[in-house]
């Protein structure tokens, strides 16, 4: 095949040299890609990869979480069920909770290796578009410049949206430009489903539909050309459908995403979005000579481009939009435009009379050395990695924490609040039951990494180990990307304790993309010896001497304390009773493993159990610990009342449930409650006007029987009447009510 390019003589490629050279690049692309990041450490936006694939294993496919589209999600479940099916001998249930609550690792591989092929498709991809446009050498020249820059290999290793999401927005910027130059309708079609495609994987992804719709309108029967593409585009209701079956919800996602990364000041750079995107995001994404080349591309002769470069051009602009304009200044923001830039950086090497292959390579070493380095670091120590190695090895059972600073980018500490955090997510797709289940399974296994207890602050911190009741972990985390933490770590590595230090290197010589939790640097990777913060470890002292459970009794905890909830809604109050005293008969400090709601029920349950077995002072108890952490809770207020009532304590039980009918007007079993106590207090003016309003909410038999003796106390004796008959219509057999028309006629 002979290609003429303008400007640079002939370039003679066969067929065969062409695609050996694309594979060799492609092997490249995929070795700069390789080893990934231990699964063990996981990015933030990682965790999306397990929890909602393994919640679609219930049968629910709406995700209840639309931060992201879900055509990955729905291929990650695929592709981890057909794993499961494959090589796991566990059952589902078992497979899922692990995975779920202690340790995805396996899971996180198989995403990062499909987002890794996916880049790799893309290399491909790009080349495909640039021979388009440029030839053979414009193709490998594309083909190799995205290979190894930097902004699309530093994420290609990740289980996250935006990497598939370059695959389906080149593609359809790729078939925008066949619609050009072959006119076929297929091509419209085709282009339709890889913007709907790259729009469900990534919401961004929308934007390449600006290149399609460039090239639709080109040509005869122009809004024809347009529906039929934008019928195909309708490939997103199919793979993401939750978004128009579930629009309610998918909104107030969306919309919140929205506020926080288009318009909101967490995450903004200096400058403004569009000088972070040159400045910052392409200077060291694509390399200051690659980017220099891609200006030169745009301003060199524009009017001599041709139809499938404007197409490009288009491509390129929508594609910029959102890194353009976002708040946020996260470089993954602009990775879909690394591809079509890569092509675009092809049309001076090809139509300027340049030494295109030395030249390219010139322009492409500096990119190809920090990808390279990305590689060598990114499969390398981490420190957030041996930190942890280091914690498990000497406290294999578990631990208490005090990390005082950097909560972001710390150690993938295993924590009672991660799992109680996954736990929620959990219940929108799982029942309380299966949740049960999951945890009784967990309690069987003892395959665990350490539970780390956080439950107490640096305050706590008294004496040197030798000397305190019990011994803790400060853990301190320092980054140049945790501005807001450095004083208070400065202030607290002074400290005179035994540290051990896992160093990432000289952090302040680095450079690094501002809001990006890989905490790798985009250059000065001379000064790096590992990946991660900083992190520093100390052994003190604790005026706490109770144990830390290990995993295993948390789960198995954690499970009876649903078992006990269980038996007090069922009325199985003598084995709640059981359990509760067996949860708390444990050594270890229920505030450290509960949530506040969490304790707040176990305290109430257990109050329930023990008033129903006829104990209401260990029942006040109880409830009075609830009502400490929920001091303007109606419930509470209500229960320590009935406790106090069963206890002959009346005027702090009246206290207690006016103040609770005070807070909450409408409940109308407290109204029966306080109207029931008034009329033992022989208050029956207040009684009466209690349980009007309480038969008016709700009717009952016993709410109008104590209403009509009140009245009949009262001297009211048609109210009394009326009101005993209420009773009587509602249950003939009521022995209270026909006693009180009794007492009305002897009357």
């Amino acid at each position: 095949m002979q290609v003429r390019a303008e400007g640079g003589g002939n370039i003679r490629v066969t067929p065969a040299v062409y695609v050996a050279l694309l594979a060799a690049v492609a092997t490249l692309a995929l070795w700069l890609r390789f080893p990934f990041p231990e699964p063990g450490w996981q990015h933030v936006d990682e965790r999306a990869f397990i929890l909602q694939p393994l919640a679609f294993f219930s049968g629910d496919l709406n995700p209840h979480f639309f931060n992201y589209p879900t055509l990955q999600l729905y291929l990650a479940s695929a592709i981890y069920w057909l794993y499961h099916a494959l090589f796991s001998s566990a059952s589902i249930e078992s497979f899922v909770a692990y995975r779920y609550f202690v340790d995805a690792s396996d899971l996180i591989f198989i995403s990062r290796v499909v987002t890794t092929l996916m880049a790799v498709g893309t290399v491909i991809a790009a080349a495909s578009l640039g021979r388009r446009l440029y030839g053979e050498a414009g193709g490998l020249i594309a083909a190799l410049t995205l290979a190894v820059i930097p902004l699309h290999v530093r994420f290609s290793h990740l289980a996250a949206t935006d990497v598939p999401a370059a695959l389906w927005t080149t593609l359809a910027v790729l078939w925008a430009v066949r619609i050009v130059e072959e006119q076929r309708p297929r091509d419209l079609l085709i282009a339709g489903v890889f913007v709907g495609l790259a729009a469900s994987t990534k919401y961004p992804g929308v934007f390449c539909v600006v290149p399609v719709a460039v090239a639709a309108w080109q040509g005869p029967n122009r809004m024809g050309r347009c529906l039929r593409a934008g019928a195909a585009a309708a490939a997103l209701a199919l793979t993401s459908p939750f978004l128009w079956l579930s629009p309610l919800e998918a909104w107030q996602d969306i919309s919140a995403m929205g506020v926080e990364h288009l318009a909101g000041d967490n995450h903004r750079p200096n400058g403004g979005p569009l000088l972070h995107l040159v400045e910052h995001t392409l200077r060291y994404g694509l390399g200051f000579g690659v980017l220099l080349t891609v200006l030169i591309a745009v301003g060199w002769r524009p009017r001599s481009m041709t139809r499938a470069e404007t197409i490009l051009c288009a491509g390129i602009a929508g594609l910029a939009l959102l890194p353009a304009v976002a708040s946020s200044g996260f470089m993954r923001y602009a990775i879909p435009l690394a591809p079509v830039l890569a092509v675009l950086a092809a049309r001076p090497l090809v139509r300027l009379p340049l030494p295109r292959w030395g030249l390219g390579a010139w322009l492409l070493a500096v990119p190809a050395y920090a990808s390279w380095q990305s590689r060598t670091m990114l499969s390398g120590p981490d420190t957030r990695l041996e930190a942890l190695g280091w914690l498990e090895a000497r406290h294999a059972d578990g631990y208490r924490l005090i990390q005082a600073s950097g909560s972001g980018g710390a150690p993938g500490f295993l924590t009672p609040e991660v799992i109680l955090a996954r736990e929620t997510y959990f219940l929108r797709s799982y029942s309380d039951e299966q949740l049960r289940q999951a945890y009784a399974e967990l309690a069987r296994r003892s395959d665990f990494p350490p539970l780390a207890v956080r439950g107490l602050s640096e305050d706590a911190i008294v004496a040197a180990p030798d000397s305190a009741s019990g011994s803790g972990i400060l853990c301190l985390i320092d980054h140049p990307i945790l501005v807001d933490e450095e004083n208070r770590y400065e202030e607290l590595s002074r400290w005179p304790l035994d540290w051990v230090d896992f160093r990432a290197g000289r952090l302040a010589r680095g450079v690094f993309d501002p809001v990006d939790w890989l905490l790798l640097p985009v250059d000065g990777f001379s000064y790096m010896r590992a990946t991660g913060p900083n992190v520093r470890l100390a052994t003190v002292g604790l005026p706490l001497a109770a144990p830390v459970p290990d995993t295993r009794s948390y789960f198995a905890l954690r499970g009876a304390v649903m078992d006990a909830k269980r038996a007090v809604g069922e009325d199985r109050y003598a084995e709640a009773q059981a359990l509760y005293d067996h949860i708390f008969s444990s050594p270890f400090v229920m505030a450290e493993l509960l949530t506040k709601i969490l304790l707040v029920e176990l305290y109430t349950g257990a109050g329930m159990a023990h008033f129903q077995q006829g104990e209401p002072g260990l029942a006040l108890t109880l409830w009075q610990r609830s009502l400490e952490m929920r001091p303007n809770d109606a419930i509470a207020l209500t229960n320590v009342g009935t406790a106090l009532t069963a206890l002959k304590r009346y005027d702090e039980a009246l206290a207690h449930m006016e103040r609770a009918a005070s807070l909450s007007a409408w409940n109308a079993d407290l109204l029966y409650n306080l109207g029931t106590l008034y009329l033992r207090l022989s208050r029956f003016t207040e009684g009466a006007k209690v349980l009007e309003r309480a038969v008016a909410l709700r009717p009952e038999a016993d709410g109008f029987s104590n209403l009509g003796w009140a009245c009949l106390r009262l001297g009211r004796r048609d109210d009394a009447a009326r009101s005993l008959r209420s009773a009587l219509a509602l249950d003939p057999d009521h022995e209270q009510a026909r006693r009180g028309l009794d007492e009305l006629n002897r009357r």
